[in-house]
């Protein structure tokens, strides 16, 4: 959805929520980071179309950082 590239060599904490198979490698990059990490079985309009799915996964892993 966004063209933002994945922060290097920073300490701020950092999760990610997978959309589809499409971003194994990014979420494979988080996961060796040790972020939260959760995949759903979507596609990377899904905050757009149905935002209500990706609410309660985005909450989950913001309490996973505080």
């Amino acid at each position: 959805m966004f063209d933002e590239l994945m922060p290097e060599g920073r300490d701020a904490p950092g999760a990610y929520l997978q959309l589809s198979e499409a971003y194994d490698e990014p979420a494979a990059q988080a996961s060796e980071r040790g972020w939260p990490l959760i995949k759903l079985a979507s596609h990377h309009l899904v905050p757009l179309t149905d935002p209500a799915t990706v609410a309660e996964p985005m909450l989950e892993l913001l309490s996973q950082l505080q």
